[in-house]
Parts: structure tokens; sequence; C-alpha cells
């Protein structure tokens, strides 16, 4: 179970590393990983850098990060099409929701595997989606609406269909 509070485990966190190191191993050319936040591609990165496993995963695979910079965001792009296509290929992580998850196509080898970590809920500790929740209860009898929990999985899966 991937929850916002698991992922601070350490032992989850290499068990993720792990999986996604084998799948870059056995998977040629482009590999897409797809994270519920910026924080914990961070948090992967740092421990990973810690661990070793991400000297791994580089020695394997050409390794991207999905900038939030506009400009950082084109030059990974530009390099993660570049490498993607040689025999070491390019592994390349995002974010739900992100610039790369949002209106991107990946054609034939730029995504030979796609790994999806986690359902990517809505934060509902942001004021909108709170706002939006009690909106969604207060009239779904009334006005057809999804109850909140509904249009919470709702946001969530297409959040997820999006980055697959």
């Amino acid at each position: 179970e991937c929850t916002n509070n698991r992922t601070r485990l350490p032992a989850l966190q290499d068990a993720l590393g792990a999986s996604i190191l084998w799948v870059s191993q056995v998977t040629p050319h482009g590999v897409l990983c797809f994270l519920p936040s910026y924080q914990l591609m961070t948090t992967l990165h740092t421990r990973w850098q810690e661990t070793g496993l991400w000297r791994k995963l580089c020695d394997i695979k050409h390794v991207f990060m999905e900038s939030r910079n506009v400009r950082d965001h084109n030059d990974n792009m530009d390099d993660y099409y570049k490498y993607v296509g040689t025999s070491k290929g390019a592994l390349l992580f995002a974010v739900y929701r992100g610039k790369v998850s949002e209106g991107m196509d990946f054609k034939d080898h730029q995504a030979r595997a796609v790994i999806t970590v986690g359902v990517p809920f809505p934060n509902m500790f942001d004021m909108s989606v709170k706002e939006k929740m009690k909106y969604n209860d207060k009239y779904s009898s009334t006005r057809g609406l999804l109850s909140s929990r509904e249009w919470l999985r709702v946001q969530a899966y297409r959040a997820l269909n999006q980055a697959a």
C-alpha cells in the first residue's frame, strides 16, 4: 500500500526503488515513472543517492526528473527524447497532473513501460479541494452532483489514466 504516510518509510522507498530498477533492467528504450508529488520525487532521489540505488539506475538508463521550471522541462524532454532511442535508453520520473502527464504523447520506444506509483487523490488539505467537496456534498442530491468521495475518486483515476 503506497499511501502518503507509508512513502516516508525507508523500507518502502527501497522496495519501490528496487522495483523501478528491475523494470528498467528488463525494458528497452523508454521507461516513465509517475509519482504523486514533486516532494516524493525529491525524497526518493535523496534516499536513493544515499543508498547507491540512484547510481545503479543511472548505470542502467539515462535518468531524468520532471522539472517545475518550463525551460528546464523543455531541456529535460529534449534530452529524454534524444537518449530514449539509444541502446541504454532513458528513465523519466514525472508527477501526476504535471507537465509530462498532461498532454504529452509518448509513442513506441519512448515509453515501453509506464510505472504508476500510488493513486493520485487530490490534496484534501488544499482549500479549493475542501470547498469543492463541501459544495458537492451540499448539492449532490438536488443538482445531481457526485458526492465528495465519488468526486475524489474520479479525480484520482482521471489523473492516473492521463499518466498511463
